[in-house]
């Protein structure tokens, strides 16, 4: 199983996340805004068109 979701959190001292579903993003989400009041954005990568 390949994860689809980025939790991208915008400061510099914590890096991305990245979660199988995007419950468990939504969850980190939430622990991120409530508890250090962090702006984040959460990426579907099925959405991506990558290029090579």
């Amino acid at each position: 199983m390949t994860k689809k979701y980025l939790l991208i959190i915008k400061n510099e001292y914590y890096t991305t996340h990245a979660f199988y579903t995007l419950e468990e993003a939504k969850v980190r989400e939430k622990i991120e805004n409530n508890n250090y009041g962090l702006s984040t954005a959460i990426i579907d990568l099925k959405d991506i068109e990558w290029k090579r």
